[in-house]
């Protein structure tokens, strides 16, 4: 209902649900070759389960483990141990128990009669929150209560002051004299039948002789309500560790700052939240002898699709280094493989050189006497 937290939690879902999981094949070198090739890659990127595709999969469990500090999803394996889908589970449902022997069970209360249903590790994957443990889901708006609840508290002074609800009167009517009540509740209702509401606003009120009516507004300015709002915005910001400018709080933002806190968001906000749910993938939904053998990553590059000068600039610099062939280029902004043999190769500017081949460069003609003795031109 907050809705500093909400903007926090939904950017931070989204955001991670964008971003697709490269599923690699790791060699002895710890060098990497994407495959799509394993059950587990279409779960995660096309088809969750049989009610939803990847992508609201990716986002509930973002939100949950955003939100609530754990999040937790139904594992369903095939004859072989792979997996073919999952099902995220509220984690208000879900109650985790270690037995003496270290096996840890997890209770689900379904939604439509409150029966429950224990299934063990393997087939629940679970992710751990900053603050949770084996057992006890920690959620941040517990740790952020204090913040959370003022923001709570102006929001509904707010709405008593200024809104619908306010318990401020508008103004004053006075009289030089003394009027009987009847009198009274007649000069009110006359002027609130006028001039009370939205719709009757600015309207020309006729009063009797004798008088006078003095307004009784508070501004936003003199009562420092702004400021108080704005502050606890950022304050809630800290807690998600999400930039203000990114949740529209952009009043001390220009571009390049707001660029560059785009970029801490990436880094730090979204960057360990992605390792966390990579490791618990990895380490749950695979058997264990896969487990050497493949790596899940996000996709990053999903989140800078927009910034199409930034990609490009990024894109030339690791093709002209000899860190990426044209085909691997093309393939990162979606454009279709160029059948040319050179577009699988490396290339590398030709004006690169290593410092101890300087000297023969500067002097071509140059003859260098060898350990045998004999003269080679170099």
């Amino acid at each position: 209902r907050q809705s500093a937290v909400s903007a926090c939690v939904r950017l931070i879902s989204a955001s991670m649900a964008s971003m697709p999981i490269t599923l690699s094949i790791s060699d002895e070198d710890n060098y990497l070759t994407t495959t799509k090739k394993h059950s587990l890659w279409y779960v995660l990127n096309v088809r969750a389960n049989k009610w939803q595709d990847a992508f609201a999969f990716r986002e509930i469990m973002a939100f949950n483990l955003v939100l609530r500090g754990s999040a937790f999803a139904r594992v369903f394996r095939d004859g072989s141990g792979n997996v073919t889908g999952l099902v995220p589970i509220p984690t208000k449902n879900v109650t985790v128990e270690m037995k003496t022997s270290g096996d840890i069970v997890y209770t689900i209360t379904t939604n439509v009669d409150g029966s429950t249903i224990q299934v063990g590790a393997g087939d629940m994957l679970h992710i751990r929150g900053l603050y949770s443990d084996m057992i006890e889901p920690v959620s941040p708006l517990a740790n952020a209560s204090d913040s959370i609840s003022i923001d709570m508290s102006m929001s509904e002074h707010q709405d008593q002051s200024f809104g619908s609800r306010r318990a401020m009167p508008g103004g004053i009517i006075t009289s030089e004299k003394k009027l009987a009540a009847n009198t009274l509740k007649n000069v009110e209702k006359r002027f609130d039948d006028r001039a009370a509401g939205k719709s009757k606003s600015w309207k020309t009120i006729a009063l009797d002789a004798g008088m006078d009516f003095k307004a009784m507004n508070v501004s936003n300015t003199d009562s420092q309500f702004l400021d108080s709002r704005r502050f606890s915005v950022e304050d809630i910001c800290r807690v998600f560790n999400v930039p203000p400018a990114m949740i529209h709080q952009t009043m001390h933002s220009t571009y390049s700052t707001a660029e560059q806190q785009h970029l801490g968001f990436v880094d730090f906000g979204l960057r360990p939240l992605a390792e966390r749910i990579e490791s618990a993938m990895r380490n749950q939904l695979f058997k264990f002898t896969e487990t050497r053998k493949y790596v899940l990553n996000h996709d990053f590059w999903s989140l800078v699709r927009g910034d199409l000068d930034s990609t490009s600039k990024y894109l030339r610099n690791l093709v002209q280094g000899g860190l990426m062939t044209p085909n691997e280029a093309r393939r990162v902004i979606n454009l279709p493989k160029f059948d040319d043999k050179g577009a699988d190769k490396l290339y590398i500017q030709q004006n690169m050189a290593s410092v101890d081949n300087l000297d023969n460069l500067q002097n071509p003609d140059k003859t260098v006497t060898d350990t045998s003795g004999e003269d080679n031109n170099e």
